[in-house]
């Protein structure tokens, strides 16, 4: 587990295609502190975090899982990430401190393609609400501009630089039986300092208290990154379903 302080930090989001009040930005920042909204309720329900924790590692598709399509034999695991469920286009997800809520992630890399599956663990909300919030920012705006907040390992060299989203087309699939709301999305992405583009596919599952987010990386070859992604939302969602 790897827990880093952040004091002071002041995220600053420009959101480009959208109105002032939409806020401005999805995405992706790295093990950082941040405001969260604090949910109020009269009476809760038990809390365990260790079991949380154990609940969403299961979340993750299997090491082995991608081999038939072109994967590779083993992946990375980053556990106990920081990351949001969501930022795009400005829009912040509830419930997400980190006493009642827990993130893990897996990544493959090939020279083609890379996958990354982050899975999200609640205590106090659904993983389809977390789709909603998702479909929500997808909806909002058609670009923007983020410097601090992300939602995977993302290829920025500096943590607080600014990075241009430019969303594209909408993914098209059935929601996976067992899981209770998904939606897809491709976007590019812009990385100012470097002058790196690339495209990225996602695909967020939500069931129960579980979400399950699948991010495709090709390069700029959205064909590719799409057609990947659809071959693995299926595993996906058997894992997640597997999972509670």
């Amino acid at each position: 587990m790897r827990l880093v302080v952040v004091a002071g930090v002041v995220a600053i989001t420009v959101l480009a295609g959208c109105g002032i009040g939409s806020g401005g930005s999805d995405g992706f920042a790295r093990r950082a502190a941040r405001p969260s909204p604090t949910a109020t309720r009269s009476t809760e329900p038990p809390f365990d975090r260790e079991v949380l924790s154990a609940q969403t590692k299961r979340v993750l598709m299997a090491q082995a899982d991608l081999l038939d399509v072109g994967g590779p034999t083993s992946a990375l695991d980053h556990l106990d990430e920081d990351y949001l469920t969501t930022h795009i286009c400005g829009g912040y997800p509830s419930n997400e401190g980190r006493t009642g809520h827990v993130t893990h992630e897996r990544v493959w890399t090939t020279s083609a393609f890379t996958v990354v599956n982050v899975a999200h663990g609640y205590h106090l909300k659904t993983g389809a609400e977390g789709v909603k919030e998702a479909r929500e920012g997808l909806q909002r705006c058609t670009s923007y501009k983020d410097q601090y907040f992300m939602s995977y390992t993302d290829a920025r060299l500096e943590f607080d630089e600014w990075v241009q989203y430019d969303l594209l087309g909408v993914v098209e699939f059935a929601t996976p039986a067992g899981v209770e709301d998904s939606v897809g999305r491709c976007m590019k992405e812009t990385y100012p300092a470097t002058g790196t583009q690339r495209v990225v596919c996602l695909a967020y599952l939500g069931r129960k208290n579980l979400l399950s987010i699948v991010f495709v990386i090709a390069g700029l070859d959205e064909a590719t990154a799409r057609a990947k992604l659809l071959q693995i939302i299926p595993k996906a969602a058997s894992a997640l379903q597997s999972a509670g």
